[in-house]
Parts: structure tokens; sequence; C-alpha cells
């Protein structure tokens, strides 16, 4: 997840399987999807917390927060649980997509 270093095999797992399920998503091609993880890597890299905050205006509506929230907890969970850490970063993106509530 965001910032941690690293992401394990089954979160790997698990985002793919919400990227197939995501109507958006499933319609980009490979190239587009490498194109646009490695751009919002290099972001998070750079300046998580502006990332983090830029997210308000990327998604709009409350359904679209609501719903790359979920994906991001889908993914946490890709190995069977939330770990503090992961957690906390859920909780952030909670507060940073003005969401009621996050667990």
């Amino acid at each position: 997840m965001l910032g941690s270093g690293g992401i394990n095999e089954l979160e790997l797992e698990a985002g793919r399987k919400a990227r197939e399920q995501h109507p958006k998503l499933a319609r980009l091609s490979v190239a587009e999807r490498k194109r646009l993880l490695k751009e919002q890597s290099r972001m998070v890299q750079l300046d998580p917390d502006r990332a983090i905050g830029t997210l308000i205006e990327l998604l709009p509506t409350p359904e679209e927060r609501r719903e790359a929230w979920s994906m991001a907890k889908v993914i946490a969970l890709g190995d069977g649980a939330i770990n503090p850490w992961q957690q906390g970063v859920l909780d952030r993106l909670s507060r940073a997509l003005e969401l009621d509530q996050a667990a």
C-alpha cells in the first residue's frame, strides 16, 4: 500500500481482481495501465501528502470516493488481514476523501 515500500503477491492479486471488476479500469489497455501505474507510483513516492490531497479533486463524487477507498481496502486485505500501518493509511485516505466512516 501507499508508501510502504512494497506490496506482497496476495495484494497484487487482489489489486488485479479489483481492477478487472471495475468498469473503467477494465477497459484500459495493458500499456495504459502500466503507464498510469508508473506515473502514479512516482507521484506517491515523491510527495505522498500531495498525492493524497489531490484525490478529492480527482474523485469529485461521493460514490467515486467510496469506490476508491473500498478498492484500497480490498487490496490491503489481499493477504487476509489489515495491519496497523495499512489501517492508518486507510484512515488517512478516508479523511482525505471526506468519507463518514472508514471501516
